[in-house]
């Protein structure tokens, strides 16, 4: 004889669908904020090469610190204005020099 006592199958499946709810995010300001930034990205790429270089730049600035706010909840630290400079200096290395100056400023940070 078994002692179980563990909830039937259904019961997971149950509990499983009513956790997951909605996400949280609108998808509809998501999409229309992707489309805006793809073309952003889009018109500075074919038209002015250095802005494209900057709107990249700018995008790596809050991709670092998007980074650090999920590091900082975790309990670690990391020195933003280092971040920050390396990235800003991988850019500019990367524009100027291309994937050479890029290795080689990777290299060095």
């Amino acid at each position: 004889m078994s002692d179980d006592t563990s909830p039937p199958p259904q019961a997971f499946t149950a509990a499983a669908e009513t956790a997951h709810g909605r996400a949280g995010r609108d998808l509809v300001a998501a999409v229309a904020a992707g489309l805006v930034l793809g073309i952003i990205c889009l018109v500075s790429l074919f038209t002015v090469k250095w802005l494209f270089a900057v709107v990249a730049g700018v995008a790596l600035v809050i991709a670092v610190q998007e980074f650090r706010v999920a590091m900082k909840q975790r309990g670690i630290t990391i020195d933003a204005m280092t971040l920050f400079a390396g990235v800003v200096a991988l850019s500019v290395a990367a524009y100027f020099g291309g994937l050479p100056w890029l290795a080689v400023g990777f290299g060095v940070l």
